[in-house]
């Protein structure tokens, strides 16, 4: 028992930081950060981003396991022939609808070998968390095209604002994308990614994840 280590001089849950936010502050997975979010700003015809009608929609790994972030994306993205619709359906009558369970909602069955041998690197920087953006245009009263018309105005595919990342200790750093201005220089990557310490680079107040550069451990 960790606690019963404690002293007055000494407080055992010191050596295990992401326990004690676990398992004593009870403090969640999503505490510090969303698996994804998307900002929506709603813009005048004349107003330059960042606009004053601003909303976010935070989306979780249930979200992900149920669905309802291709439904949500759909809804908000409004892509020619709405192919992230149609993987929705596909998914639905792959597993959601289907005879075989959904794997991403049970847990899996221990593999009949008698030794599992595993190697996983920890504190390596790992991205952990997307922003997506997406920029609306109030309508304007004064054009005359019609409803149908502007119905079928598809607004491109979602395009992704910042990349979040766990890095060594628990630093958490928020990248953001370039906006390239020309064909080339989205080609050549030739603007450089803004990296700054996010929420203020405060690590203690939330869950670690630490990685070894491809998924977060605690996923």
């Amino acid at each position: 028992d960790i606690e019963a280590r404690a002293n007055e001089t000494y407080n055992p849950w010191q050596d295990y930081p992401a326990l004690r936010l676990l398992l004593k502050d009870r403090v969640d997975y999503d505490s510090a950060f969303p698996m994804i979010r998307v900002e929506r700003e709603l813009c005048d015809e004349n107003e330059k981003s960042p606009c004053v009608n601003q909303t976010a929609i935070d989306f979780s790994a249930q979200d992900v396991m149920n669905g309802n972030i291709f439904d949500q994306f759909s809804n908000i993205w409004k892509e020619e022939k709405d192919p992230l619709g149609v993987k929705l359906e596909q998914l639905q009558d792959s597993w959601w609808k289907g005879n075989v369970p959904n794997m991403l909602e049970s847990t899996p069955e221990r593999p009949h070998i008698k030794h599992v041998v595993m190697a996983y690197g920890t504190d390596v920087p790992t991205e952990a968390g997307y922003i997506y953006k997406k920029i609306d245009r109030k309508p304007n009263p004064n054009n005359n095209a019609t409803s149908p018309e502007r119905k079928k105005a598809f607004d491109g595919v979602p395009e992704m604002h910042k990349v979040i990342w766990e890095e060594k200790h628990g630093r958490i750093i928020e990248e953001s994308m370039p906006e390239p201005s020309s064909f080339t220089e989205s080609i050549l990557f030739k603007k450089k990614q803004t990296r700054r310490p996010f929420n203020s680079g405060d690590s203690s107040l939330w869950l670690h994840h630490s990685g070894d550069g491809t998924i977060p451990y605690l996923s």
